[in-house]
């Protein structure tokens, strides 16, 4: 029998989807341990610093007031002036 079927039932749905919640929380966390515990710690979190390095974030949700009655254009306008920005830093940094 399924284990979310087992607690669901048990504990009713409200209090199984509590419970089952929690346990993966917990299950992430242990994980997270284990494998900063048992593994290659420094590669790991030289690894996370450098994968964040070239990121770039093109963010829509700071204005204050949209500037047309359709927000999704402007929203795919900043996404097409940040795609254009990130291609002439690549093209820059080619050179």
């Amino acid at each position: 029998m399924d284990t979310a079927a087992l607690l669901g039932t048990i504990f009713g749905v409200d209090k199984g989807t509590r419970r089952l919640s929690e346990l993966n929380i917990i299950l992430a966390i242990g994980l997270m341990l284990y494998v900063l515990i048992t593994g290659r710690t420094a590669f790991l979190l030289d690894a996370i610093v450098k994968g964040v390095s070239g990121l770039r974030v093109a963010d829509a949700s700071v204005m204050s007031e949209l500037v047309t009655v359709n927000p999704k254009i402007t929203v795919f306008m900043i996404g097409e002036r940040a795609a254009e920005l990130i291609a002439q830093d690549r093209d820059a940094t080619a050179r």
